[in-house]
């Protein structure tokens, strides 16, 4: 079996669903936390796309959350079991953290308070009023974007909003949203998630 190693810094962040991923399919590897530092500037500095996080695989290191996290659903059969449901299941994480994070992101790192203030009732406006609803539509299976059940798309949607829209919004985006509250406690319960969620570091994000 290949050796897996991640590299990212001692947060969730962009390094969490490939975490969550390797935690549900039982899949081996090593959990790098780095410290800020000269160590992990050099790591980023020398890495394919000079961002963490970093997945090396028998030595050969590559780059890009959604990449690294799709290539670990592929190894633990969380894809989706045909063309239709991978295409659809990349969609999905697609629109997460392309639309939904790519807006997002940037009100993380504004400094204005008054700009920022703005951005975030213009981004929990997005999220509840376009956002939300766009995610529902999507939703085949019980409690499972997929009619086939449980894939990548599912660990994404649940990873994003519990573990960065809602601690740095401190608000449930699906409060509003039966359906995808249902979803997102459904995939909580999974019981190697449950373990996972249970046991790793405490950080806010």
């Amino acid at each position: 079996m290949p050796e897996y190693k991640l590299y990212y810094g001692k947060g969730k962040g962009y390094g969490e669903l490939s975490r969550m991923l390797f935690a549900l399919g039982e899949l081996e590897f090593t959990d790098v936390r780095m410290e800020d530092g000269d160590e992990k500037t050099k790591l980023i500095n020398n890495s394919p796309y000079g961002a963490n996080p970093n997945f090396e695989i028998d030595g050969v290191m590559y780059g890009k959350n959604v990449a690294i996290a799709r290539y670990v659903a592929k190894k633990v059969d969380l894809y989706g079991k045909t063309d239709i449901d991978q295409l659809k299941t990349d969609a999905i994480v697609d629109y997460v953290y392309q639309d939904i994070a790519g807006k997002l992101l940037s009100i993380y790192f504004e400094k204005d308070e008054e700009k920022k203030a703005k951005l975030i009732e213009e981004g929990k406006d997005f999220v509840k009023n376009t956002a939300v609803g766009k995610l529902e539509k999507q939703i085949e299976g019980e409690n499972t974007f997929l009619a086939s059940g449980l894939s990548w798309a599912d660990v994404a949607v649940f990873n994003f909003f519990h573990d960065l829209y809602t601690p740095f919004f401190k608000e449930d985006a699906f409060e509003g949203s039966p359906i995808l509250k249902k979803h997102s406690e459904h995939v909580a319960s999974l019981p190697l998630l449950k373990k996972h969620l249970e046991t790793r570091a405490v950080t806010e994000f």
